[in-house]
């Protein structure tokens, strides 16, 4: 779909989509061609753009102007109950586009896992502005128009936040894909994508008993799911009356005796972070008891690394840490 509509320098505003489907919609005595409405949008200068030569064929793209046999443009039937207001219809249409773009290649070239990460800072996702070719930047433009991603505050980041508005539907769309493309099906063997598999089950277990610990009075992010650059899984809270973020947590899964590898990423994450690092040692065969908690190792950066603990011993070569108290 965008390859095909990257011809196209325009996609439109809000403002202009909210009118052509507004119009179409309620002129059902009239019929309305893709020239009327392109006539209709001839040398007029809306939301500082005097150019919408892809707001059509976008429209066709997401099914909401549907072609009729006889040259008609429809508004597709399921659409025109979002068209009491522009704010209703911005909402709608987000959905829909992004619900468009499942499949589409291009799009998830874009929002992969190599641009996106997460800021805890602003509690979102965010995007680098080097994810969107210049081949794409009428695409972008859609997005920014749309507020579906806005300039990150921190100018120097050179990214873009995504508006949390549209954090489930992106979870819908994105996520699935994300994960599909972690695994490299063809180039990984069955027992890396058994880890990874190990891995997703520890990290859901100890984001539930994290929303447990905290009475599910906060909301704990799930980092990993998007990004696994952060240095650490699970983003949460220290107590149910912290502000913010202040408990970072790296999980690791195991069977038999605690062990984990740790990367270097990971412990310099825990160097900055300090007291507010945790690692969680999930044992496998015991994360379905209801009762079960997982070993919490805090500021692992100072009590494994700059105290030598003698329940633990590190296996230079790969950073390997055992259990043997």
């Amino acid at each position: 779909m965008l390859k095909e509509l990257s011809q196209f320098q325009n996609f439109g505003t809000p403002k202009v989509h909210y009118e052509i489907l507004s119009v179409i919609n309620g002129s059902e005595e009239i019929t309305w061609l893709e020239s009327d409405v392109r006539d209709r949008l001839y040398n007029r200068i809306i939301d500082g753009r005097t150019l919408f030569d892809g707001c059509l064929p976008l429209l066709h793209k997401m099914n909401l102007a549907l072609k009729l046999d006889n040259g008609r443009i429809q508004i597709d039937d399921s659409f025109k109950e979002f068209l009491r207001s522009e704010n209703l219809m911005i909402d709608r249409f987000v959905e829909r586009l992004l619900l468009s773009l499942q499949n589409d290649n291009v799009f998830h070239n874009i929002f992969c896992s190599e641009y996106i990460s997460w800021d805890i800072i602003y509690n979102t996702l965010q995007i680098d502005n080097s994810a969107f070719p210049l081949k794409f930047a009428s695409f972008k433009q859609l997005l920014i128009d749309f507020k579906i991603i806005s300039d990150h505050p921190t100018k120097e980041f050179n990214k873009f936040i995504i508006n949390g508005r549209y954090k489930k539907i992106f979870d819908k769309i994105v996520l699935p894909e994300i994960r599909k493309r972690k695994v490299g099906v063809e180039e990984l063997m069955k027992s890396l994508e058994q880890k990874r598999i190990n891995g997703e089950e520890a990290e859901k277990f100890v984001r539930d008993f994290e929303e447990k610990r905290l009475k599910h009075k906060k909301e704990v992010d799930w980092v990993a799911e998007y990004s696994a650059a952060e240095g650490y899984d699970i983003a949460s809270f220290e107590t149910e009356l912290s502000k913010k973020h202040d408990r970072f947590i790296e999980v690791k899964s195991y069977e038999g005796t605690p062990y984990f590898y740790w990367s270097r990423n990971e412990m310099n994450i825990a160097r900055i972070k300090k007291g507010n690092y945790f690692l969680y040692l999930v044992d496998r065969k015991k994360m379905n008891k209801d009762d079960y908690e997982p070993m919490m190792i805090q500021n692992p950066y100072i009590n494994l690394i700059q105290i030598k603990n003698d329940k633990w011993e590190d296996v230079v070569d790969k950073l390997r840490f055992d259990y043997i108290g």
